[in-house]
């Protein structure tokens, strides 16, 4: 029961309880594009699926369910980043959805290569940092921007039901400014 009671396994929980929807999408792409629309898979052969599909609908519908697996694998960690730090400041009251949008950029600066290229105008990232291998990871580091905007961030959790006024919104963005320069200042180190 004590196990429960932490605050990073309250987060987690809610995380995953976020993204498994997400990810059983993206399984049930893959399940679709090995099951029926691989040349090796049984029921290809069995409905004969080769002659009686068309070649355009037979390759969108691979290149659908297989963009489709690689969009929800692929960016499966940014957005496990997102949501934990999204909740962490939410259970602490701060700003939430301005955590959540420093955690998604924080993994994409984590993930960033400083390589040079013979293409200047080519940006290249750790793709296992961004896709599903690296939730974990993710985890932490949402976590950990939740935790900054805790420390460093000023209360109050902008209001759902309300509009914001143009001066609320700049404030909100002020307010951000000192977790958002930690952060920055960090990930250059």
């Amino acid at each position: 029961m004590r196990f429960n009671q932490h605050s990073f396994i309250k987060i987690t929980r809610q995380t995953l309880m976020l993204l498994f929807p997400i990810a059983y999408v993206g399984t049930l792409a893959v399940m679709l594009k090995k099951a029926f629309f691989a040349t090796d898979s049984f029921f290809f052969n069995i409905a004969d699926l080769g002659d009686i599909m068309p070649d355009w609908l037979w390759t969108g519908i691979t290149g659908l369910t297989g963009g489709l697996a690689k969009i929800t694998f692929g960016m499966f960690g940014v957005m496990a980043a997102y949501a934990a730090a999204r909740y962490t400041a939410k259970l602490y009251h701060q700003d939430a959805p301005m955590a959540g949008m420093t955690g998604f950029a924080t993994m994409l600066l984590l993930a960033f290569r400083y390589t040079r290229t013979s293409n200047p105008n080519m940006i290249s990232f750790d793709w296992n940092l961004l896709s599903v291998r690296s939730v974990l990871f993710a985890l932490i580091v949402g976590y950990g921007v939740g935790q900054v905007y805790r420390w460093l961030g000023k209360g109050g959790e902008p209001s759902d039901q309300t509009i914001e006024t143009l001066e609320k919104m700049q404030q909100r963005a002020l307010n951000a400014i000192r977790p958002l320069f930690f952060r920055w200042q960090s990930a250059r180190s």
